[in-house]
């Protein structure tokens, strides 16, 4: 819910915890992911850097759990880097140049055996 606030430092804590729970909660199933994913897929054009950062990290973090949700969250970062949005447009372009590199497909596939 801190992610639809309109305090800067608020709604960027509410992608940080995102990012968070996505490096740290090892026993959290992929749907809790997908719901964040729906979040940062509807977020509105924030062109607050921190804000635009802290969303590219949650993403970029959800996308490094395992190969499915590394295939979802390129989706997500696909339709965000395609929009009119500048800040969103910058939040999508960002995660995809990290998700794309061949290193990180090899470590989230070897993480996902």
């Amino acid at each position: 819910q801190w992610t639809h606030r309109e305090e800067e430092f608020v709604k960027r804590a509410g992608f940080v915890l995102i990012a968070e729970t996505a490096v740290r909660g090892k026993k959290s199933g992929d749907e809790v992911y997908l719901d964040y994913l729906d979040i940062i897929r509807k977020m509105k054009g924030d062109d607050r850097n921190f804000v635009r950062k802290a969303a590219s990290w949650a993403l970029r973090q959800i996308g490094k759990r395992n190969m499915w949700l590394h295939g979802r969250a390129i989706e997500v970062a696909e339709g965000l880097a395609a929009t009119q949005s500048n800040p969103r447009r910058w939040v999508g372009k960002d995660a995809l140049r990290e998700l794309r590199k061949e290193s990180v497909a090899r470590r989230v596939e070897k993480k996902s055996r």
